[in-house]
Parts: structure tokens; C-alpha cells; sequence
């Protein structure tokens, strides 16, 4: 059981979140940084596939090394063991196919919205040459706050063709891989894009386009059957989203989008209201025109604007075919030959008329140098600065001087989502109208939960310390009064157990320590000492030592307090006090005289004279013979006339 286990010296598994064909996902605690993760564990079955291994183990490092808000960060690769594992951001929210199954089919604006970030995702992960090959909406994780995630980079790419038939939860997949993962032949970033229109067309229709009883069978589809086109399902589908879709989902990989870029502008231009199939005219590009004859040319060129002078400037339209009549010829002096000078009158009148004409063709030329010269000048316009400007900004901007957007990536910035970041073309730059101005947006910050530590008892640079030190902000400081020790940390907003944004700002009340209240000390002298003691817890004081000093003054009353009265002290101050009693009477013992000075009656027996002593306490050979017995009498008698020896 890996319940419980810690895996790498650091990540205690807690519980089962998850699993699919290839892996089980568990939800666990990293014990260094002490946040929750996610461990994907290789399932059992595939850890003595040394060549499986090898390319799980090279394709999770080759997820690690990406970096994208819409991707799930992968932190560390390990095995323990027989258990191979990746190391994963935790994820708390629903999959796509959840949110599908509760809503039953999503609107174009939630569909394009979710497509687009999944597409941003691939943009990133095709750049640095990872292909997902498992785009599906179970590997795409919508958070709380509506943040997409893209799951399981790396992990589809290890798979063998033995992954599609050894476990029913992988069966899933065959809904949404391309024709050419079903043949077993090349994929490609194509093969994403897809996949990519497979789940589009069932976020929009609520349905999958292809569905069986196996795998093969649905495979089979994807390589022979076409599509029922969305908006046969539900009229209400967007027909511009299925144009995009149909293309996604060609059975040939030429004939869909070359790219996912060419993928996410479409989905952008049908958000935005730009999205156009129709083919448009572009100045710039070669043009098969007819010959202009000269009746085309004199008819056009009334058309052609002049400038101001040109406009002032009335030249006669001149009809060719009609004949100009001459004027009557002047009667010539007789000198004269009329015949002479008649020739002569219809020579000039034919000069004047082909001068004239000369002249306007002149005239005609030059307007036309003129306008072709300005119309160059007029060709060219600057490339305004759109820095800071969202797309809709910009591209409303640029076709104000007949330029146009594309957006050819995105990448962290502190600027917030959408906005250009950088422009490919510089400002400033004078380019030919109708070119396309290439732009970079701003994908926001970079998400990295990190879990919020317990400040309590810090000092404030102690707390300071700990938030910089996993990428926290020490916010906004105050202080308050309390029974805590003074200078320390006794609340925090937001409060611990939370997972807040890198960056983020934590606010902290520092304690000031407990409130200091002062009273005057009252005067308990003349009173007992229970009066005292309730006088004084009167002024929030407290009874002190109590001493006491004989005194002829009645016994119990106060004299003195060792806090003089009226004196401003804090509130709980001891007071002592002391008390009078009665001087104590010591009795004086009697002098004990020597025993030889004592009267006889006051002495000891033992020590009276024999003579005194009761005459049953005279020892019997003290006593005078006529009080012995009669038997020792004889006998002393016997002693006394006894004959001496010699």
C-alpha cells in the first residue's frame, strides 16, 4: 500500500486522486516546502519495460523543462524502488470532461476561451519539441477560478501501441487520436492540432464525432468515416468555429492547420470578429490586367484626382472625330492669290488643333506622374507604437492606417494577460499598407502556489525572512496592544493552511503588549486588614505583604501601607500593609536554688538524712539492731563476741 509512504525523503502520499491507462495519481505533501503536490506513479505493470522506462524517464524531464501558466508545472522526476514517479503542481479543480458532462455542451465564447489557452499551451510545449499526443478533455484541469491547465505532457509520447488494448481506462484515448497515431504511423505537431478539434467539436456539440464498441473500431473511423459537420447537430454552433473544427480535423495532416500559431489567430479573429474565409484583394501582389485602349484611357482619366491647380486649370474636352468648321476666309488684297493664302489659313488651324491636343496629353502625363508619385508616397505608412495596448486596441489602431495584426506568440510578463509586450516590427518603421504588424502578448504573471507559513511568535523580521524566503511579500504592518510579549507576531492576513499566488502580500499584527492602566493608591491606614483588602481590589490593586508591630492601639487596626496614599501606580500594584497587636507578656521562670540550700521538706528523698528516711527505706545493716529481725539479731550477736584471731 503507498498510502502513507514517503517517497525521495520528502513527499508523504496522502491519497488516491486519480488514474489512467499508464499511471495513478496521488495527492501528497512535500515535506520540505510543505505544500501539496501531485505524484503520478507508473502503474506496476510497465516497470519492467526497461525501454517504457527509459522513455518515461526522458520524456518527464523533457516536461520539466517547461514553463507556461496553462501547463501543469512538473517539479521532480524520481524512483524508488520499483516505483517510478513525477513530481507535479496540484491541481484543485474539475477536468474539462467533467465540466462538459455537467453542462452538457459549452457556448462558443467558453469554448473558444478554454481552446485558445490549450493552444497557447501547445504553442509553448511545440517550440521546445514536445508533443502532447494525448489531448483530451480529461488531461485538461479547469481550477476555481477558471485557470486552464494542460496535463500529462510527455507521458502519451512514452506510450507503446501496446498502451491501447491493456487497460479500459486508456480506451478513452482512441475518441480523440489523429488517423495517423491510429495507423501507427509519423505524428507531429499536427497530430495536437487534431486532437484539439476532436474535443472543440465536443465542447460545442456535446457529443464525440466518432464513438464504438472498441477502440479499433473507433480508430477505424477516424481513418475512414467523415465527420457530421457540428452545426447538423445543434444549428446554434457557431459557423465560423466550424469551419476552424472541419479544418483541425482533416484526415490528411497537410491539408489542417501547418501549425498551432495559424490555429490560435483563427480562434482569436472569431473571438474578436474578424475571422474571414473570403480571399481579399492585396495591393501589393502581381495582377493580371487588360490592355487599356485609348478610349479606356481618356475615359478613366476624368476620374484620376489632380491637385488644387490642375483642378483650377479648365481644359476643353475635345471630341476627335468631330470636324472643326473653319472661319470665313478674309478677302485677300489684290496683291494677294486667294488660293495662296487659303492653303495657308487651313495649315495653321491644323497647328493650333494638334498643339492643343499635344498640350493635353502633356498635361494628362504630367497628372499622372503626379498622382503615381504620390500614390507611391501614399503606399507607405509608420508603424504606430502599440506597447502596453491590448489586441482589440491595436488591431483597431493599426486598421485605422491600413495595417494589420498578428499575434505571433506569448510569453510571463508583469503586464497583464492580452496586452503587447513587445512588437516584432519597431515603431516607427514605414511599411507598405496592408502589411501585417507581428506582435507578442503578455500571458500575465507566472502562477506558483506556494503554501503560507505560521508567523505566529516571530518577530517582525523573522516573519519577513520566512515569506521572502518561499517568494511571499511581507505586506502591510500593525500593531496592537495584548497579553503576548510585546514585538512578536500575534495574527496574520491571510491566515496559514492557505496556498497563495508567488508575490503575493501577507499583512501581520505585531503585539505592543499589554495595556498599561494606572489608579492612585488609597488610603487603608485605621482600617482592618479584610477592609484594606476590599478597598484596595475596589482600585484594581491587589494586598501586599502584611506585617504586624505591637501597639497599645487596638489590636488589628492598620498604622501604616508601604505605598503612600494618593501615589499613581499601575493597576495590580501589591500594597502592603502593617497591623497593630498586643505587646506579648513573657512570664519570668523561678530561680532554682541548690539542692544543700533547699528545706528538707523540698528535697528529694534520696537525698534526706538517714534519720529522715521512712524506716522501710533504711537500709537493714544501717539499721539499729534492735529493729533488725530476730534472725539476723542472733546473728550480729554471734559477730560481736566472736574471738579474734591472732
Amino acid at each position: 500500500m503507498i498510502i502513507g509512504k514517503v517517497l525521495g525523503n520528502r513527499y508523504t502520499i496522502v491519497e488516491k486522486v486519480g488514474e489512467g491507462g499508464m499511471a495513478i495519481v496521488y495527492k501528497a505533501k512535500c515535506n520540505l516546502l510543505n505544500r501539496f503536490v501531485a505524484v503520478k506513479v507508473l502503474r506496476q505493470e510497465f516497470v519492467n519495460d526497461q525501454e517504457f522506462i527509459a522513455k518515461f524517464e526522458r520524456e518527464a524531464q523533457a516536461a520539466a523543462s517547461l514553463s507556461h501558466p496553462n501547463i501543469v508545472n512538473v517539479y521532480d522526476v524520481g524512483v524508488e524502488g520499483d516505483i517510478y514517479y513525477i513530481v507535479m503542481e496540484y491541481i484543485d479543480g474539475k477536468t474539462l470532461k467533467d465540466v462538459i458532462d455537467e453542462k452538457g455542451k459549452l457556448s462558443t465564447k467558453e469554448t473558444l476561451d478554454i481552446s485558445m489557452k490549450v493552444v497557447d499551451a501547445l504553442i509553448h510545449a511545440h517550440a521546445n519539441k514536445v508533443i502532447h499526443r494525448d489531448i483530451k478533455p480529461h488531461n485538461i484541469m479547469i481550477t476555481s477560478d477558471g485557470r486552464v491547465k494542460v496535463t500529462d505532457f510527455g507521458i502519451a509520447r512514452a506510450a507503446t501501441s501496446s498502451t491501447i488494448t491493456s487497460t479500459t481506462s486508456v480506451m478513452g484515448s482512441a475518441h480523440y487520436f489523429a488517423p495517423e497515431q491510429a495507423r501507427g504511423g509519423y505524428t507531429d505537431e499536427r497530430s495536437d492540432i487534431y486532437s484539439v478539434g476532436i474535443m472543440m467539436y465536443e465542447m460545442v456539440t456535446g457529443k464525440l464525432p466518432f464513438n464504438g464498441e472498441s477502440p479499433v473500431t473507433i480508430a477505424i473511423k477516424h481513418i475512414q468515416d467523415d465527420p457530421v459537420p457540428p452545426t447538423e447537430i445543434d444549428p446554434t454552433v457557431s459557423k465560423d468555429l466550424e469551419k476552424v473544427i472541419m479544418k483541425c480535423i482533416k484526415k490528411n495532416q497537410s491539408d489542417r492547420y501547418n501549425n498551432a500559431e495559424e490555429l490560435l489567430r483563427d480562434l482569436k479573429d472569431i473571438k474578436y470578429g474578424t475571422f474571414s474565409n473570403a480571399d481579399k484583394f492585396d495591393g501589393s501582389s502581381t495582377q493580371v490586367l487588360p490592355i487599356l485602349d485609348e478610349t479606356v484611357l481618356m475615359s478613366t482619366t476624368e476620374k484620376i484626382p489632380i491637385n488644387d491647380i490642375i483642378k483650377k486649370t479648365k481644359i476643353p474636352r475635345i471630341p476627335f472625330k468631330n470636324k472643326i468648321k473653319p472661319e470665313k476666309a478674309v478677302k485677300p488684297e489684290k496683291t494677294v492669290k486667294p488660293k495662296r493664302v487659303k492653303k495657308q489659313k487651313k495649315k495653321s488651324k491644323k497647328g493650333i488643333i494638334a498643339f492643343i491636343i499635344l498640350a493635353l496629353l502633356v498635361v494628362l502625363m504630367g497628372v499622372g506622374i503626379v498622382q503615381g508619385i504620390r500614390g507611391i508616397s501614399n503606399s507607405k505608412v509608420e508603424i504606430p507604437n502599440l506597447n502596453g495596448k491590448t489586441e482589440e486596441q491595436a488591431t483597431e489602431q493599426l486598421a485605422a492606417v491600413g495595417l494589420k495584426i498578428e499575434v505571433v506568440g506569448s510569453r510571463e510578463n508583469d503586464q497583464d494577460e492580452g496586452k503587447i509586450i513587445e512588437q516584432i516590427d519597431k515603431p516607427g518603421e514605414k511599411v507598405e499598407k496592408g502589411s501585417t504588424v507581428k506582435v507578442i502578448l503578455s500571458s500575465g504573471k507566472a502562477i506558483v502556489l506556494v503554501p503560507l507559513p505560521n508567523l505566529f511568535g516571530m518577530t517582525e523580521k523573522q516573519a519577513e525572512n520566512e515569506l521572502s524566503d518561499i517568494g511571499l511579500v511581507l505586506g502591510a504592518v500593525n500593531y496592537q496592544e495584548s497579553d503576548y510579549k510585546s514585538g512578536t507576531v500575534i495574527s496574520q492576513s491571510p491566515r496559514k493552511n492557505k496556498e497563495l499566488e508567488s508575490g503575493s502580500e501577507v499583512d501581520i499584527v505585531i503585539s505592543k503588549g499589554r495595556a498599561v492602566k494606572t489608579v492612585k493608591v488609597p488610603d487603608v491606614t485605621g482600617l482592618s486588614e479584610e477592609g484594606a483588602r476590599r478597598l484596595l481590589a475596589a482600585n484594581s490593586l491587589k494586598l501586599g505583604k502584611v506585617s504586624t508591630k505591637e501597639s497599645d492601639q487596638a489590636s488589628g487596626n492598620i498604622i501604616s501601607q508601604n505605598i503612600s496614599a494618593g501615589t499613581t501606580v499601575e493597576e495590580g500594584t501589591s500594597v502592603g500593609i502593617t497591623i497593630t497587636v498586643k505587646p506579648k507578656v513573657v512570664e519570668t521562670p523561678p530561680v532554682e536554688q541548690p539542692q544543700n540550700q533547699l528545706p528538707q521538706d523540698q528535697l528529694p528523698q534520696d537525698q534526706l538524712p538517714q534519720d529522715q528516711l521512712p524506716q522501710d527505706q533504711i537500709p537493714q545493716d544501717q539499721l539499729p539492731q534492735d529493729q533488725l529481725p530476730q534472725d539476723q539479731q542472733q546473728n550480729q550477736n554471734t559477730q560481736q563476741t566472736a574471738p579474734q584471731n591472732p
